[in-house]
């Protein structure tokens, strides 16, 4: 694995991409270096838009997930909406 990659690894993520972030603007401006930067960020949550539905086909199709893996996976990411009271 790059030592680059945080996504999915324990202890690493977001707090890291921004420290690197800020060291590189950091260094920009020290060594003078740019005199312009520009940042993209995706602010999006790409796994919450993801169709569960057809990625439980894909899974069962390529046999990756037995059928009681993929029923564990249903029940952990089934949405249920409760409404209390009024």
């Amino acid at each position: 694995m790059c030592p680059a990659q945080v996504g999915f690894v324990p202890g690493k993520g977001t707090p890291l991409n921004l420290i690197r972030l800020f060291e590189k603007i950091k260094q920009i401006h020290t060594n003078k270096t740019s005199s312009q930067c520009i940042i993209f960020f995706d602010m999006s949550n790409a796994y919450n838009t993801v169709n569960l539905n057809i990625l439980f086909k894909r899974l069962k199709h390529l046999a990756i997930l037995n059928e009681a893996e993929l029923e564990y996976l249903r029940n952990m990411y089934d949405r249920v909406t409760l409404k209390y009271g009024k």
